[in-house]
């Protein structure tokens, strides 16, 4: 047996280092490519899209409070139905499916909802027909975009057992890439090509592309990441533990004392003991995640509450910053005429930004790199968390009180540094904790999938929280430049929390942790095993 286990190993290792796998492992991660090309243009047009709808900019936060509620709520029933998928597709390509038909109609919605209006109503003036296309379509792209990423991440997490770290590295890289392709598109000057000229104006020609660009993306993830059907995998099972009569179901038992009786009458019986056994796990689930959440160590809290306040500095930022280019550093509008100055002003505003998101992307790649090969091996967790998150919140808070062009590029692209932190040293901890306190009680029932999906649903409280404070800010300072010295605060109160941290060792993130110690089970799956 250990020669198996030895030959298995090897053959692993072999796969490891096999360019026909990393290939692979790319294509299927190009999904998460899209869902990046998405964001970008998302971020980049939303604001001024529901400003040119008519929405007032101290009530756009406010719409932004409904998607993080339904994540919360949904997503950890939907991942768990993801789990039991029965679809000869597979368990996550149908859900990968849906949820991207659901994004490609929030995508055309929030592009052409005002197109759409003018075509129902023949009304070019702003009517609640496209206020109200423009927000459905805010609501289904923000919330299927995030409902994408558990399929996403599961099907190439279940596409590369064993070497989970090789995959979420090359994952990483993917999706950084797919980030500047959608700040890219977003940056032409789409008015000189064949491809603006078959449109209204460059927004719509912007959406355009993303959606042509998205589809072939999630077309080739969809083909490489081949999945076995969850029935024909429990057919072999049961077939191999045939002969064991414990392996025998509980209904099954059921049909067999009852042979005598009526087909009809016992299928009827069997479906209902299922519906009630699926029920039942349901509730086990929604017990157990809201269990894990009650216990939750005081070691996680302080990571969350990070979390929290890094994720409202950077979405706030992210969402503002090219209404703030084009408003006060090009001295545009979002709703004046299409021809005027004005307008022209704001829209090279908007590709500016998208410039310097695409700088933004490349800082985080190579603060990355530094991240992993020097800074935490020199400094450690906690340090490397203090540094970042002072950076990012004094470069937001200079924006704030800048006129120059040159310095507001600089400092947006050092604000990623806080981003890379927030999405990464967490999570590395995360799995400190769950190896280093493995004989810890407070540890030892929970399991890693859920604890980061706990760390992932911060963001949907720093949305959350976004959208029910940041109107009254806008409100409050009249001015955008407030936005920033808010933004800038989060991060500098998450630096000072930081202080906090407790950091087990001071090793690399993305040390070589036991692959057993990292469950890639989706959400509450783990759970039951604790």
């Amino acid at each position: 047996m250990d020669d198996d286990d030895q030959i298995l190993h090897t053959t692993n290792q072999h796969e490891r280092k096999s360019p026909v796998q990393i290939i692979r492992l790319t294509c299927i991660s190009s999904s998460l490519a899209a869902l990046e090309v998405f964001y970008s243009t998302q971020s980049i047009n939303e604001i001024p899209i529901l400003l040119a709808a008519g929405i007032q900019r101290p009530y756009i936060p406010y719409i932004w409070c409904l998607t993080p509620v339904l994540a919360l709520l949904i997503q950890p029933y939907l991942a768990s139905k993801s789990d039991r998928c029965q679809c000869r597709w597979g368990r996550r390509r149908p859900f990968i499916l849906a949820f991207a038909i659901g994004v490609f109609i929030g995508i055309v919605l929030l592009g052409y909802g005002k197109a759409i209006s003018y075509l129902i109503q023949h009304d070019p003036a702003n009517s609640a027909l496209t206020i109200i296309l423009v927000i459905t379509g805010v609501w289904f792209t923000d919330y299927f975009t995030d409902a994408l990423q558990v399929p996403c991440k599961a099907i190439l997490l279940d596409n590369s057992i064993g070497n989970a770290q090789t995959a979420n590295n090359i994952s990483t890289i993917v999706a950084s890439f797919g980030t500047i392709l959608g700040y890219g598109i977003c940056s032409i000057n789409w008015k000189t090509t064949l491809i603006g000229n078959a449109f209204e104006n460059e927004e719509q020609a912007v959406f355009a592309v993303t959606i042509v660009v998205a589809v072939i993306l999630f077309v080739i993830s969809m083909v490489f990441g081949k999945e076995q059907a969850l029935a024909d995998r429990t057919t072999m099972e049961s077939e191999e533990s045939s002969e064991d009569p414990m392996s025998i179901s509980y209904s099954e038992q059921i049909h067999t004392q009852t042979e005598g009786r009526n087909n009809d009458a016992n299928t009827l019986h069997d479906d209902q003991l299922n519906n009630i056994n699926r029920h039942n796990y349901l509730k086990l689930c929604c017990y157990q995640y809201v269990n894990a959440i009650a216990s939750i160590p005081k070691e996680l809290v302080i990571l969350c509450v990070i979390s929290i306040f890094g994720w409202v500095a950077h979405t706030s930022f992210l969402f503002f910053f090219s209404d703030f280019l084009g408003q006060v550093i090009y001295n545009g509008s979002s709703v004046a005429p299409i021809n005027s100055s004005s307008y022209i002003n704001y829209n090279d505003g908007i590709k500016t930004s998208s410039l310097a998101f695409i700088g933004s992307s490349v800082i985080s790649i190579l603060y990355t790199l530094l991240l992993e090969y020097w800074l935490l091996n020199y400094i450690g967790s906690k340090l490397a968390m203090i540094f970042g998150l002072c950076i990012s919140g004094v470069a937001m808070i200079l924006i704030a009180f800048t006129s120059e062009l040159a310095i507001a590029i600089v400092c947006c692209c050092a604000t990623e540094i806080s981003t890379v932190t927030i999405y990464s040293i967490p999570y590395g901890l995360l799995g400190k904790y769950h190896c280093h306190y493995s004989k810890d009680p407070r540890w030892s029932s929970r399991g890693f999938a859920t604890d980061s999906s706990i760390l992932n649903n911060c963001l949907y409280i720093g949305t959350f929280v976004i959208s029910i404070t940041f109107g009254l800010v806008i409100q409050l300072g009249n001015s955008l430049n407030v936005i920033f010295i808010a933004a800038g605060t989060c991060n500098l109160i998450a630096a000072l929390l930081s202080v906090f941290v407790i950091d087990p060792q001071s090793t690399s993130i993305n040390s070589n942790l036991p692959y057993d110690c990292i469950s890639t089970s989706p959400i509450i799956a783990d759970e039951s095993n604790g």
